[in-house]
């Protein structure tokens, strides 16, 4: 998907940034437990400092449109970045995370990896804080990529979508785990349909196909991140199955587990006939 390549080539420009972590490795005094405003450098989100072992920072981020947020973060242990855990809140200052631990983080490993160190979310418009604690002289950067969500709430408000024409959607952190993104379009002939799905973001995503030949439903693909407390990108698949005439849905959800009805990010998903 064009967006998930530019994703990675922008994270990539930002994440230069954390350089500069070293800039902080020097750094003694303790500030003391606050909310702070992170400041936009034109292309992120960034905010430095400096925390005693027990104190909680909340660094306050505002989204204007819906977007894919990606967050990494460094602290100086001795001169040398080490990854540190980042929990994304809503407003009120409510986790949103999958699990009590948060997303490990690592913004120098992930400039010396180019894969792994970066937390993704899905998130709508509002008022959101990334939380840290226990990290002294650090520093955490955040962007945002807006990302069209266009999936309908529900069967009967399903979107069509047209053959051949990549569309995008969003599971916004926050959103109940039940709520789901559904999607409509038409076969006028039985033929092998050619489904091309990819996500980015962090838990489990999981696409169904209802229609006159699955009436009950199938499931197409399930994407999902391996590790619990560290986001990274999920990997697209490509599915094929057998469908004759008629008007066919495409349900895109979270994971039914415990472990995955706070999963968040975005996808897209194209349709063809083979």
């Amino acid at each position: 998907m064009n967006e998930k390549r530019h994703l990675r080539g922008k994270c990539m420009s930002i994440l230069l940034f954390a350089v500069l972590c070293s800039m902080l490795f020097a750094m003694t005094a303790a500030a003391k437990s606050k909310t702070v405003s992170m400041k936009f450098d034109g292309d992120a989100y960034t905010y430095t400092g400096n925390q005693k072992s027990n104190v909680t920072m909340y660094h306050k981020i505002k989204v204007s449109k819906p977007s894919v947020m990606l967050v990494s973060a460094a602290y100086d242990i001795g001169g040398t970045a080490k990854a540190m855990p980042v929990w994304l809140c809503n407003s009120k200052k409510k986790s949103l995370e999958r699990t009590s631990k948060g997303s490990s983080v690592n913004a120098v490993q992930f400039i010396n990896t180019g894969t792994k160190g970066m937390a993704y979310y899905g998130v709508k418009k509002g008022t959101y804080y990334i939380k840290t604690k226990g990290a002294a002289n650090y520093m955490i950067v955040a962007a945002l990529e807006p990302m069209a969500d266009r999936g309908g709430s529900s069967k009967t408000r399903a979107t069509g979508i047209s053959r051949n024409t990549p569309v995008t959607g969003l599971l916004p952190a926050g959103e109940s785990y039940t709520a789901a993104d559904w999607y409509k379009f038409n076969v006028n002939q039985s033929r092998v349909l050619s489904l091309s799905l990819q996500a980015v973001g962090n838990g489990q995503f999981q696409f169904y196909l209802y229609g006159p030949s699955y009436p009950n439903g199938v499931k197409l693909a399930s994407m999902m991140n391996k590790s619990i407390n560290c986001s990274s990108t999920l990997k697209g698949s490509k599915t094929k199955a057998r469908v004759k005439r008629g008007t066919y849905y495409i349900k895109v959800a979270r994971g039914t587990s415990s472990a995955y009805r706070k999963s968040s990010g975005a996808y897209s998903l194209k349709w063809d006939l083979k």
